[in-house]
């Protein structure tokens, strides 16, 4: 059986309120180094490879990755794509003699999966549906909308539009956060931009975003934290506070978390944070395709 993910950061300090919470300072947050290729996307749980989806003749279909199916004695039709490809070419026809190819499969999602092709989003949790299509945020993309309808931001956080984007699109973009925190104690800061969702509670959730961090950040991470209260506005009592992996580094990775919403949750308020060390110089990091879905 499933059972709720606790913070990273430990178990819940219950006589905090929200605020005290969400600027205390963290010094343990997992750090996660999982990459994703700044022109590609990675698929929780998948097992094809990226690149173009599995073709398929009659008597043999070609691998995951590869353009063409398997030879056979058919010529038929080749198999489906990925969700963001079309499908491999037809297998040849006449045995070994290749006379006659079959046509090409469909790009549908019930082939296996493959590497985008230009799509308008990814698909992180790799259920078939672009995230851009499920998620319950609003601007998770960023796509050129003001974000001040979007996103709100903590004290002495700064929140931007940045035209680096999580799949290279040029017409979309980031969020940048900078946490501009700056002190003369020991510790870390935690800080960012933020907004107020209902959620069900006893539900599970899937969480995931794509971060990028100046390699020269230093000790500078992003990640994920997620306040789950018994009303709909994001008030009242705090339930829960997980957080997702934290991570750094200039290429683009993947921050997720699977969990379960306590029984009585009835919102969440998505915030995406950045951790630094309180003398460190504050930094932009971007976030991009922010998903939050029933799994």
């Amino acid at each position: 059986m499933l059972s709720r993910v606790r913070s990273a950061a430990g178990s819940i300090p219950w006589n905090w309120s929200a605020a005290a919470l969400i600027g205390a300072a963290w010094t343990n947050a997992c750090l996660d180094e999982r990459g994703l290729k700044a022109t590609s996307v990675v698929y929780l749980g998948g097992s094809a490879g990226v690149g173009p989806g599995a073709g398929g003749g009659e008597s043999g279909a070609g691998a995951a990755g590869d353009t063409e199916g398997g030879a056979s004695n058919g010529g038929s039709a080749g198999g489906s794509g990925g969700p963001f490809v079309v499908g491999g070419g037809g297998g040849a026809t006449g045995g070994t003699s290749g006379a006659q190819s079959g046509s090409a499969g469909s790009g549908a999602p019930t082939g296996g999966l493959g590497g985008h092709e230009d799509a308008r989003c990814p698909d992180l949790d790799a259920n078939t549906v672009l995230d851009c299509d499920e998620t319950i945020l609003k601007n998770a993309g960023y796509q050129g909308d003001d974000l001040t309808k979007s996103w709100s931001s903590d004290t002495n956080v700064e929140l931007t539009w940045n035209s680096k984007d999580g799949q290279d699109h040029d017409e979309s973009g980031a969020l940048a956060v900078t946490n501009q925190s700056v002190g003369t104690m020991d510790g870390n800061t935690m800080a960012g931009g933020y907004q107020c969702v209902a959620v069900s509670g006893g539900t599970v959730y899937r969480f995931a975003v794509q971060i990028s961090v100046p390699d020269y950040a230093g000790d500078t991470k992003g990640g994920m934290q997620l306040l789950f209260f018994d009303n709909q506005a994001c008030g009242g009592e705090l339930l829960d506070h997980p957080t997702t992996n934290f991570v750094k580094g200039e290429a683009w990775k993947l921050a997720d978390l699977l969990y379960l919403t306590p029984p009585t949750a009835r919102s969440a308020q998505i915030r995406l944070v950045v951790t630094k060390p309180f003398r460190q110089t504050p930094l932009p990091v971007l976030f991009d395709n922010v998903l939050v879905h029933t799994d």
